[in-house]
């Protein structure tokens, strides 16, 4: 494959020369074929495959990320993920699938608070990195020709990946027969294919740097990752597929999975999380869930075996570290009933005589008596054969929760 410099068609407002991948020179072939015999015809892919040096190459990206939508121009970035650094490790399965993601900015804008649009997909039996990136822009392809139905006036398309390996698997690829083309590779070809041919649409695949800031390349890549640690296995199979497969998740599916949600399988009728891979301590469940599910989740057992003591019998309290040698049976109310709010008593203080610093303290007071009040009262509920502090008996002038 060599590299030609040419004067490539600007993908958007900018112009500039760009060396602009393309095939080698078709080379004479003499061989004769058989009478009555017709050759299928190769496939070329109609768009511009461009790869600027570094600091040339932000620049388009960047403008395609602040600019605002327009009905002539659409640019789709796309990126992907692989579970794990090791190439050599196998194919992305069902508990680790691959991730892709496609972000644009739509025309006409529907929510001005939120310009960008995106699709998301778990891609198995995906051999490297290389393959989900051309997945990415696969997916960016056809998710344009999708989009060039809704805008008629549609004249330029332009796919952004930080992926080079993509760009020189399509230009080798010029002049192949269909039937020797990856399957992937002929899906972007007929992608672009169709936009130049039906529509006349310009078509372009740059090459974006990635992980420098980039607005549109930073969201596919957060995307592409955080879709790969979800388990939708009711929209993605157990079952590990014999070639590349991917697999769009609907976007309410995904909020559900961000929300942490359980619901109920419809195939098997049992309860299951959409993110096994995590645990979860839900605090509420499901509107679907009746009143023994509710109960199950909510066991108090566990707790009334934490808290289960012998001490907390006043009978029986043998503890030696208070015992008093001059101890006579009787609680003097001064040592023993310690309130704490009896510092701050109405007869010491006024709400006019108090300082900035009082009331910070005394606010501070009111608050660390509320959340212990609180606690107390979620103990009460949910043990309610627990005495009323869950501590050892007190006999000296310290707070009675236990806390020091």
């Amino acid at each position: 494959m060599e590299v030609h410099e040419n004067i490539a068609q600007p993908s958007s407002s900018i112009g500039m020369e760009s060396p602009t991948l393309a095939p080698n020179p078709p080379v004479q072939d003499h061989t004769t074929t058989s009478t009555g015999t017709t050759a299928s015809p190769s496939l070329t892919f109609k768009g511009d495959l461009i790869i600027l040096p570094n600091p040339l190459a932000r620049i388009s990206p960047t403008c395609a990320s602040i600019a605002d939508p327009s009905q002539h121009t659409l640019h789709l970035f796309a990126d992907a993920s692989f579970p794990g650094h090791n190439w050599h490790k196998g194919p992305s399965t069902p508990s680790a699938p691959a991730g892709a993601a496609v972000f644009w900015k739509p025309w006409p804008c529907i929510d001005p608070a939120d310009l960008w649009h995106s699709r998301a997909f778990q891609i198995l039996a995906c051999h490297n990195p290389r393959q989900a990136e051309l997945f990415a822009v696969v997916a960016a392809l056809e998710t344009a020709t999708l989009l060039a139905h809704l805008m008629p006036d549609l004249r330029w398309v332009t796919v952004f990946s930080d992926c080079q390996d993509v760009m020189n698997t399509l230009a080798a690829a010029e002049g192949s027969y269909p039937s020797a083309l990856d399957r992937l590779v002929k899906r972007a070809f007929e992608a672009c294919g169709s936009l130049r041919d039906e529509r006349d649409i310009r078509v372009a695949v740059c090459w974006c740097p990635g992980h420098v800031g980039i607005l549109g390349n930073e969201k596919a890549d957060e995307f592409s990752k955080e879709i790969r640690r979800y388990n939708f296995r009711h929209l993605v199979p157990e079952e590990q597929p014999t070639r590349v497969s991917g697999y769009e998740i609907p976007f309410k599916y995904l909020e559900r999975a961000r929300r942490g949600h359980w619901w109920k399988d419809e195939a098997d009728f049992e309860w299951t999380a959409n993110m096994p891979r995590k645990r979860f301590y839900p605090v509420a469940v499901s509107r679907g869930c009746d009143e023994e599910a509710c109960e199950e989740a909510y066991d108090d057992e566990a707790y009334d075996e934490a808290y289960e003591d012998k001490d907390y019998e006043d009978e029986d309290c043998d503890d030696k570290t208070y015992d008093d040698g001059n101890y006579d049976g009787t609680y003097d109310d001064e040592d023993y009933n310690y309130d704490a709010d009896d510092e701050f008593s109405d007869d010491e203080f006024s709400d006019d005589e108090l300082s900035d610093d009082d009331a910070s303290a005394t606010l501070s007071l009111y608050s660390y008596s509320s959340a212990t009040q609180s606690q107390t009262t979620k103990r009460k509920r949910s043990a309610p054969d627990l005495p009323e502090y869950p501590c050892k008996r007190q006999r000296t002038g310290r707070l009675e929760h236990g806390i020091n």
